[in-house]
């Protein structure tokens, strides 16, 4: 570890042991400076009183509360991608993965915009993201600076596809058959050896919360995550993402919104935030005809 990550860290952990996130825009470029923000947060009741691990802030989530990115929940109420496929797997262990739901669901999830990322639905208008294109490092809406934007765009421009993402189709068929094996991998290092979050890392990201309400939005761990919860895993330990705002709260969606400096229309924020919070991924899974 170098001498400057040495000093950071006990540094961060001091801070969130005060709930203080220094939020820093994705770019890390000196002309984003200026919107580097010092983010005072509370963590939902319920999470605050698991935390544990000093300096870290691990805290437990139920997995029922998690949501990837792009809006797909785990657990068994909803629909996740990774967890169908690792289902799936399970049940017919020589199944090609040619043949398989996540082959299908790379064939037939092609967004090439984030708002065609997060909103299936034509009920929702479309808006400053219809102008973003669906790659990664946009998928984040709330950190993103318009510096990052355009370098998005411009990496983008002229390209018949996009670049291959975990969230999202297009993919070739190797790239889909790693992700496939990663999380049957995933699973059974698990079954065999218990899931240690201090040996394996833990999974990180941030919450959205409205009220007494909340989810767990995952940025790194998802194929942990699948594997977690197709093995009954009811609660996971969990981390901040750093550099992240660490709580999105209905209330205080502006920050967001042009008035106040952001990037997104007002309604677009609480479509945003309303589709991580309450979007039912089982029912996007069914107009993509994969249940």
């Amino acid at each position: 570890m170098s001498r400057l990550r040495a000093i950071k860290h006990p540094i961060k952990g001091v801070l969130r042991n005060r709930r203080i996130e220094v939020v820093v825009p994705p770019s890390r470029r000196p002309s984003d400076g200026h919107h580097v923000r010092v983010r005072r947060y509370d963590l939902p009741a319920d999470v605050a009183s698991t935390v544990h691990v000093p300096g870290r802030n691990a805290m437990y989530v139920d997995l029922e509360r998690i949501v990837n990115r792009a809006g797909f929940a785990y657990g068994g109420s909803f629909w996740h991608p990774f967890v169908a496929a690792l289902e799936q797997h399970l049940d017919d262990p020589g199944l090609p993965y040619e043949r398989s739901v996540l082959h299908a669901f790379y064939e037939r999830f092609q967004p090439r915009t984030v708002h065609e990322l997060l909103f299936d639905d034509a009920a929702v208008s479309r808006r400053t993201l219809a102008g973003w294109p669906a790659i990664e490092p946009l998928i984040d809406v709330w950190p993103v600076t318009a510096a990052h934007v355009a370098w998005g765009m411009s990496s983008s421009d002229g390209r018949s596809e996009l670049p291959h993402s975990q969230y999202r189709g297009p993919t070739s068929e190797l790239f889909g058959a790693k992700h496939l094996r990663r999380v049957v991998e995933a699973y059974e290092s698990f079954q065999r050896e218990g899931y240690r979050p201090d040996a394996y890392g833990f999974v990180s990201g941030y919450f959205i919360t409205d009220s007494d309400d909340y989810r767990f939005v995952l940025g790194h761990g998802n194929h942990r995550m699948a594997a977690l919860s197709v093995l009954g895993h009811r609660r996971v330990a969990v981390t901040l993402r750093e550099a992240h705002p660490p709580v999105v709260e209905r209330q205080r969606l502006d920050r967001w919104t042009r008035p106040r400096g952001g990037l997104l229309e007002r309604d677009e924020a609480i479509a945003v935030f309303e589709q991580l919070l309450v979007g039912d991924s089982r029912e996007r899974a069914r107009r993509l005809g994969l249940t």
